[in-house]
């Protein structure tokens, strides 16, 4: 039978009746009887409640301009314009919002939605306000479906569901782009982006300078540097949910490059997303470049097609070419410290991202872990595990939330990073993040480099660059070494530059999984043993900072005598002095 053109956008809309909508089981507020503030949270649980019914609404009016997109494209033959593809590039941004809201509250406690209210508000008017840009579009320039396809729709909800779940997963930014050339559609080019993150604290101020960049400096080119884990992706994304950069970039493009390892897997990669066809690297350029609109290209983990030294030049010129285009905004995530070269990248350089403050780290954990506890204490416990690493801290509150503190605490001491790490990516695994880091080629190309690290990670606090320029004299890669743990961000330093030292997360993975050779690690027991003797032999030790150098590395000198300690061979009657006079010194220190 055929379809009869007709039928405007409100019929459909008018049908797609909650009946129609997969079932949403969105609680109801529940107020504690008795609750001396119940007059002041009235208007909050008042607004949750609206929120709750605004957002069957949309997800009412969702559901059937999703339907109505489904029979079209299935049954049509010819390319929509180009305009039409844009609108439902945006319609599927908007869905994400949608879902993503959907998912964070179905089933989450009655606090956690009063107090995120505003925010939930935020979120549903723009859901509504892109919905709504979506019906003017459609009811005006596409024809709809018939009585035919409306008689069925009405199957069973469930089924209609699973059908929709089907069909979303092939519209993946990941997904084959087979079904869609069936359809003569090239869904590719509606840039389907990933969810904005929901849990995003601390980074507000990186977030600001790079939306001003990209919305005041033309052909902005920045540069998203750090270790992993540290929230590179989690800002890029940011940066693309941002209502100015949505309105001002009408075409967005978010690519992972995981998977590409040279220039032309790159390349590749693009030619597949965009669905063009002709000689890659032209083909690419040539259709960045014919698209009328400022243009958003974030390129995510760059550093895995740039890191070899065989294909960091073909990279470099090939970003080099995207930096060209004149209304192309460029955005580039890396792990490490260092920018590709070829690239007039935007001043002031963006800095290396670092941990989060502990006030951001406690929101993300607080927004994770369960709301019901919050003892000062034992927050404060959990979160030097991960020294403020994002992705750590949302691993380890997730594992709070299921196992409890207690737990979590216990089995940090006994199995490390190894506890967050059941996921099966890099953003859920954290000895995975961490595998990838010590795997890249910057850093295996300097073997010395992994034997600092270890040294590094077995001292519990920083150790300044000149003490570890004594300690390793004799050590010819040590300044090589050093230049190599910065440029992979695998170190940090504090007191501008004068100490260094690991984050936990690395730190422990690298105690578990590689030792320092031996010869070092007698070299870092003998500078403290010289230094404890120094003490040892002074009857009244002058006061100030004549002992600062013990006073500095007490957790350090702790930690290798530990080691020693628990070696055998000759050494265990100087270790066993050298205790004692650790001992001796700490008593002198409290008693001052």
């Amino acid at each position: 039978m055929g379809r009869d053109h007709n039928l405007q956008m409100d019929s459909l809309i008018h049908y797609g009746t909650p009946s129609s909508v997969p079932n949403l089981s969105i609680h109801k507020p529940t107020i504690l009887p008795g609750d001396r503030g119940y007059e002041h949270h009235d208007i909050a649980v008042q607004q949750v409640k609206t929120n709750k019914d605004d957002a069957v609404r949309l997800t009412t009016t969702a559901f059937a301009i999703i339907y109505a997109l489904i029979n079209i494209c299935h049954d049509t033959k010819a390319k929509l314009p180009p305009n039409m593809v844009r609108a439902v590039g945006k319609f599927f941004n908007t869905l994400q919002r949608i879902l993503t809201y959907l998912r964070n509250h179905l089933g989450s406690n009655v606090v956690k939605r009063v107090i995120h209210h505003f925010e939930d508000s935020t979120l549903i008017a723009k859901c509504n306000a892109g919905l709504e840009h979506t019906q003017s579009i459609f009811g005006i320039q596409m024809a709809l479906i018939t009585n035919s396809s409306l008689a069925k729709a009405e199957l069973d909800a469930a089924a209609r569901h699973q059908e929709l779940t089907e069909v979303m997963s092939k519209w993946s930014v990941y997904g084959s782009s087979a079904q869609t050339d069936s359809w003569g559609l090239s869904l590719s080019t509606l840039s389907l982006l990933p969810a904005p993150p929901q849990i995003f604290h601390g980074r507000e101020n990186k977030l600001c300078t790079i939306v001003h960049d990209l919305l005041h400096k033309p052909r902005a080119h920045i540069a998203i540097l750090g270790p992993g884990g540290i929230g590179k992706s989690s800002l890029a994304l940011a940066v693309l949910h941002v209502d100015q950069i949505f309105h001002v970039f009408p075409d967005q493009y978010f690519i992972p490059c995981d998977s590409a390892h040279s220039v032309t897997d790159l390349v590749g990669l693009l030619t597949s997303h965009f669905s063009i066809e002709g000689k890659p690297t032209k083909a690419v350029l040539k259709h960045l470049t014919r698209l009328a609109g400022p243009v958003l290209l974030i390129l995510d983990n760059t550093e895995m097609c740039w890191e070899p030294l065989h294909s960091r030049g073909e990279v470099e010129d090939f970003l080099s070419h995207l930096a060209d285009i004149k209304h192309l905004g460029l955005i580039v995530t890396m792990r490490g410290a260092e920018r590709p070269s070829g690239v007039q990248w935007t001043r002031p350089f963006l800095p290396v991202f670092p941990t989060l403050s502990p006030s951001a780290a406690r929101e993300v954990f607080m927004d994770i872990a369960d709301d019901s506890v919050e003892r000062d204490d034992k927050v404060d416990n959990i979160l030097a595990l991960t020294d403020h690493l994002p992705l750590a801290t949302s691993l380890v509150a997730s594992l709070v939330a299921i196992e409890g503190w207690d737990s979590v605490i216990k089995c940090w001491k006994a199995e490390g990073t190894s506890i967050l790490s059941d996921g099966a990516n890099r953003r859920s695994n954290l000895n995975t993040s961490i595998a990838i880091s010590l795997s890249s080629p910057r850093f295996t190309s300097n073997a010395e480099a992994k034997d600092l690290l270890a040294l590094l990670a077995m001292l519990p606090d920083s150790i300044s660059i000149m003490t570890l320029d004594q300690i390793t004299e004799s050590f010819p890669q040590m300044s090589r070494c050093m230049t190599t743990l910065r440029r992979t961000a695998l170190v940090v330093t504090s007191d501008n530059g004068r100490h260094i030292t690991t984050l936990v997360p690395i730190g422990e993975y690298m105690c578990t999984h590689s030792a320092p050779p031996t010869i070092l690690l007698e070299k870092m027991y003998n500078h403290f043993y010289v230094l404890l003797d120094i003490f040892s032999d002074v009857d009244q030790p002058p006061p100030g900072g004549s002992f600062r150098p013990i006073i500095s590395n007490l957790g350090n000198i702790r930690s290798i005598l530990q080691y020693f300690a628990l070696q055998p061979g000759p050494h265990v009657k100087g270790v066993a002095r050298a205790i004692i006079q650790a001992s001796n010194f700490t008593y002198y220190c409290t008693s001052l």
